[in-house]
């Protein structure tokens, strides 16, 4: 009886060990560096190849499009008519865009008299506003893994 108990246990033992070594092997294939979260942004219509495109990646809609609450803010040089950009490790969820062209790289988003862009601009989702900066739900987009949004600039 004690020569099959100890058999019993060093069968299980073997049997966990196994498996253990088999996931040293399997598991670092499903590891979080695999998983691709990123994000290309494509803008075209570039008027100029000069200054920075300012781009402003939101997640909550209680913030859009207000500058400082931006989810991401990233700032990237132009250097032709057409521009893409990929953000990395962007986490999934849902997300919305505005971007500016700021020409003349002075950090802000330069206006006339009442208040309309003198610099190029867009949105997720290619919305135009109207009157007012268009709302979350109209710009928002559903990122899951690996993505890609295209925007078109307005002038």
């Amino acid at each position: 009886m004690r020569k099959d108990s100890f058999l019993y246990t060093f069968k299980n033992i073997l049997f966990v060990s196994t498996l253990l070594v088999m996931a040293l092997f399997i598991l670092p294939g499903y590891t979080s560096s695999d998983q691709n979260n990123d994000l290309t942004i494509v803008i075209t219509n570039i008027k100029k190849a000069c200054g920075t495109i300012q781009i402003g990646i939101y997640n909550k809609k209680e913030n859009f499009p207000k500058i400082g609450k931006e989810f991401r803010k990233l700032s990237v040089k132009v250097e032709g008519k057409e521009f893409k950009y990929t953000v990395k490790d962007l986490p999934p969820g849902n997300y919305a865009i505005a971007l500016y062209h700021d020409y003349n790289s002075d950090g802000t988003c330069n206006t006339n008299l009442i208040g309309v862009p003198t610099e190029s601009y867009g949105f997720s989702n290619n919305i135009k506003p109207f009157l007012s900066a268009p709302s979350f739900q109209d710009t928002k987009f559903s990122h899951l893994k690996k993505s890609a949004v295209y925007i078109t600039l307005f002038h």
